[in-house]
């Protein structure tokens, strides 16, 4: 009975440790900015390290804006030529994973998220970055904007070969072990 428990207790590890979670990194930003007046264009740029990651991830990208009007009746955030998008987000800083596809807005809108893979086994992923460039319509008019990217690691559902051929030289051992107990001829003094 105690081999069971000792077997048993042995999965469950083997499979706590199989089933971890894959952890997530992350970069989010929130700006608020006004335009006195005249057009205005505005530029951000957001960089964030992470530790080193390799292999495959799924992203998730969630963008809203609030656009206020200052009273004169028109507001609008447009890309700046010759560039088509008003959000990029992308890793090590120059491999762009996604660009938006709005074009000029003219109210409030989101969050909108937008999803997708990446292989970071070809170019370990180390930082993440988002870009948010517009122009503003002139006319005291406020933005307020937020952004994300997370990264969450795509965990394989098949597993590897050494914790299988660990997993089965474990159990040869038990298997090893319970027929030396077993032999025939062989008195043992059974506990009380």
């Amino acid at each position: 009975m105690k081999t069971i428990r000792t077997v048993v207790s042995t999965l469950a590890l083997l499979v706590a440790v199989g089933a971890s979670s894959a952890q997530a990194q992350s970069l989010s930003y929130a700006v608020a900015v006004t335009d006195f007046e005249a057009p205005t264009i505005f530029g951000f740029s957001f960089l964030f390290p992470i530790a080193p990651t390799t292999g495959l991830y799924n992203y998730s990208v969630t963008l809203a804006a609030t656009l206020t009007d200052g009273g004169d009746g028109a507001i609008s955030m447009s890309p700046v030529a010759p560039a088509t998008s008003m959000f990029s987000f992308g890793v090590n800083g120059s491999i762009e994973l996604f660009a938006d596809a709005l074009g000029s807005v003219t109210s409030s809108f989101g969050p909108l998220t937008f999803t997708g893979m990446v292989d970071c086994g070809a170019i370990v992923c180390s930082s993440l970055y988002a870009m948010l460039t517009f122009a503003g319509s002139g006319g005291s008019d406020v933005y307020g904007v937020t952004g994300s990217i997370a990264l969450t690691q795509i965990v394989s559902r098949v597993p590897e070969p050494g914790s299988l051929a660990l997993l089965a030289l474990g159990l040869g051992g038990l298997a090893l072990v319970r027929r030396r107990r077993e032999r025939p001829g062989v008195a043992r003094a059974r506990r009380p």
